[in-house]
Formats: structure tokens, C-alpha cells, sequence
């Protein structure tokens, strides 16, 4: 699960809430932190969150630089197919 724990004010103005499970950025299946740390360097994306059970979508829009501030539950690291250390 990637449960929401912890977000800042502008993740709030996006629409992302306490508690949201994200499920999908960027049109693709969100895994592990590493999806959120490639998409947070992102200027815009669409993100997929399930809350109460709904599918919503979030559209976000934000200047270079910025970061959404989100916080995970912990979870586990997907690693590649290529065995990298």
C-alpha cells in the first residue's frame, strides 16, 4: 500500500488528502517511493488515489523545483529485473 501519512500545503491544494492510497502517476502503476521521487521532479502529471473506496484523479500543475511534500506509510523498494546493486 502507499498510504498518505504526512503531506504539505500544496499537495492539499492539489486535492491529495490524509489517508489517500496512491495508486497510479504519470498514467503509470505507482510501485514503491522511487515513482513518487521521479514524478515529484515533474512540472505536471496526472496521479490516481483511491479514497473511500473511489478512484479520483489529480491533476497537478506545479513550478520546477517544487515538491509535493508527501510522506509514505513505509513500504517495500521494488527492485528491476537488471539486478543492480
Amino acid at each position: 500500500m502507499s498510504k498518505i501519512i504526512n503531506l504539505s500545503p500544496l499537495a492539499e491544494k492539489f486535492g491529495f488528502r490524509l489517508g489517500d492510497d496512491v495508486i497510479e502517476m504519470g498514467g503509470y502503476p505507482f510501485q514503491d517511493v522511487l515513482d513518487f521521487l521521479y514524478y515529484d521532479n515533474e512540472k505536471k502529471f496526472d496521479a490516481v488515489v483511491l479514497r473511500d473506496g473511489k478512484e479520483r484523479k489529480i491533476k497537478v500543475r506545479k513550478k520546477e523545483g517544487e515538491s509535493l511534500g508527501l510522506e509514505f506509510e513505509e513500504m517495500e523498494v521494488i527492485r528491476c529485473k537488471n539486478k543492480c546493486v
